[in-house]
């Protein structure tokens, strides 16, 4: 493993830390001050908004300006954000427009990390270092939940956040160590030369990628529904913060197993009905969360509506990157994560309003129902873009034998006797 692939997992795992550890202490404070609930959907969907921003923009810059460069300017910009966070009192402006900006700088992160980390690799490295970056984001965020319950309960809002700034130099210095081992690599140099070729799988993962997109925005506006708004229903039931952290923390560990099945199995790519039956099962979290009176049946709607955050934000990923080009791969990684952004946004700023009025509870019904009308937007969108393209394929296979087989596919690469023709 080179200096680069571990600097970037080190990086994304602290900066995952650090946001989580801040969105638990600022949520979990608001909610024990009974702000309202319409109170906390509006501050964390300018959180939200934010990182949706930042995320595409953040990829954007990083195509032009380079990786390294992005991620160094977003966690020097977390820095202030968070000191100002932990040290300023809630009645004033100033925090919360910290915690908005330092929403901003975590966004920016994860693009150019990704690009950086995946560069042009296709094949099965490809899918080993997309299945370590989704592994070490939920790892941090597992982190975050765990150690931010015990550090809220025990020394407070303060404490939490202190903890998050202390990751931020590690971060800066596995950057430079990274970019140090990048001069020399050997894989980075034969990465940059090959050649860029499409064809019909790869737009049919570009195809695929504009479903996981819309996927996103569904799956993570209910996200942004347990992330900002559960810790207000855990309050009203009972949980106590501890416990709240693990309980989060434990439907990330669902997250985690999710990943390892669907980077060892194939049969979920490029296929459709994988999407569907992970929204399903989301639909039915969501609705038992709703009705949720105790901590068991927390655990229960959480862990059931786990598996969708797992597959939508896995597959999407795995398209964006096997669909773009590597000079454009921040960009596309970039609208992935945005996609992201934009559902965290809607749903803290829609869930809060909502329940503001009927009830904390009623945000989670929402979110089923949004859940269930994205559905019906990516099954038009399949019958549009990526039909055609399986009809293409169909016909293309019957006359010639294609560069890429879809029955090779999910891993990417090139076939090894090929390549030798090739040299």
């Amino acid at each position: 493993m080179t200096r680069r692939i571990v600097a970037a997992y080190g990086i994304t795992w602290l900066t995952d830390f650090a946001g989580t550890l801040l969105v638990f202490a600022v949520t979990r404070s608001l909610a024990e001050q009974r702000v309202g609930t319409l109170t906390m959907g509006l501050i964390s969907g300018g959180f939200a908004a934010a990182l949706s921003l930042s995320t595409y923009f953040g990829g954007r810059i990083a195509d032009r300006f380079g990786h390294i460069k992005v991620i160094v300017a977003a966690t020097l910009l977390l820095l202030p954000c968070l000191m100002c966070v932990a040290l300023v009192d809630s009645a004033n402006w100033w925090y919360y427009l910290a915690y908005v900006g330092a929403g901003g700088a975590v966004g920016m992160v994860y693009p150019p990390t990704v690009a950086w980390l995946t560069l042009s690799h296709r094949g099965p490295s490809l899918q080993r270092k997309l299945f370590g970056f989704c592994l070490v984001w939920n790892l941090g965020m597992i982190s975050g939940h765990t150690l931010g319950g015990q550090l809220f309960g025990a020394w407070g809002h303060s404490a939490v956040l202190f903890s998050a700034i202390s990751l931020l130099p590690l971060s800066l210095l596995l950057a430079a160590w990274g970019r140090r081992g990048d001069a020399n690599s050997p894989d980075l140099v034969e990465e940059n030369q090959e050649v860029e070729t499409r064809d019909n799988s790869t737009e049919l993962a570009a195809a695929f990628a504009v479903l996981g997109w819309v996927a996103n925005v569904g799956g993570t506006f209910s996200m942004s529904v347990i992330l900002f708004l559960l810790p207000d229903l855990s309050v009203q039931i009972g949980v106590t913060s501890e416990h709240q952290g693990g309980i989060v923390a434990f439907s990330r560990g669902v997250v985690i197993a999710t990943y390892l099945l669907m980077a060892i199995a194939r049969y979920w790519r490029f296929r459709f009905a994988g999407a569907v039956g992970s929204q399903a099962l989301a639909v039915m979290g969501l609705i038992y969360l709703a009705a949720a009176s105790n901590e068991r049946e927390l655990i229960i709607g959480l862990v059931v509506f786990s598996i969708l955050p797992a597959y939508n934000y896995f597959s999407s990923l795995f398209y964006s990157t096997v669909g773009s080009a590597a000079q454009r791969r921040g960009t596309w990684v970039g609208i992935h994560e945005s996609t992201f952004g934009v559902g965290l946004t809607l749903g803290s700023i829609l869930g809060g309003w909502i329940g503001s009025y009927a009830g904390v509870r009623s945000s989670f019904l929402l979110a089923a129902v949004v859940v269930c009308a994205l559905t019906i937007v990516q099954t038009i969108l399949y019958i549009k873009l990526v039909l055609p393209l399986h009809k293409s394929r169909s016909r293309r296979a019957s006359k010639e034998r294609p560069d890429w087989s879809l029955d090779d596919v999910g891993v990417m690469g090139r076939d090894s006797k090929a390549i030798g023709r090739q040299r």
